[in-house]
């Protein structure tokens, strides 16, 4: 798994994207964890509305499997990516500016076993070619 970074966003962006880096920096706080269990039904870095009934629907409209790969575009944490990647085994590419987030889903992707890779950046400055990936997801990013 590799990351790379490009985090070039400025002013009010910047300002926004600070706070979402001390959001993540808590992320692995048992109360965070138990709060998102309850809330969504799993603990993947999840602070968006989509919930796991969602997830399962991403997985089955984009007919997701193995030797699959997705862009999650705005994936903070991991969520709901890591979960298609655990529920598909595709692999997913994490993809948010706050490193903190993507590199907590890194980890929590790492230590699951599941197929995930991650790149902090811009959504406008992906650093992929086209057609790279089978299916883009994102959650909360484009309200």
């Amino acid at each position: 798994m590799t990351i790379s970074s490009c985090d070039s966003a400025a002013g009010a962006e910047a300002e926004l994207v600070d706070r979402f880096r001390e959001y993540y920096l808590a992320t692995d706080h048992e109360a965070v964890r138990e709060l998102e269990r309850r809330t969504l039904g799993v603990a993947y870095g999840g602070n968006g509305y989509t919930d796991v009934h969602q997830a399962e629907r991403l997985v089955s409209l984009l007919g997701l499997g193995e030797g699959d790969r997705v862009l999650e575009l705005g994936s903070g944490a991991g969520w709901p990516g890591l979960y298609i990647a655990q529920e598909s085994g595709a692999m997913v590419v994490l993809s948010d500016v706050p490193w903190e987030g993507v590199s907590w889903g890194r980890r929590h992707a790492r230590a699951e076993g599941l197929p995930a890779d991650a790149v902090a950046c811009l959504g406008a400055e992906i650093p992929f070619k086209d057609r790279s990936f089978d299916g883009v997801t994102h959650s909360d990013v484009l309200c």
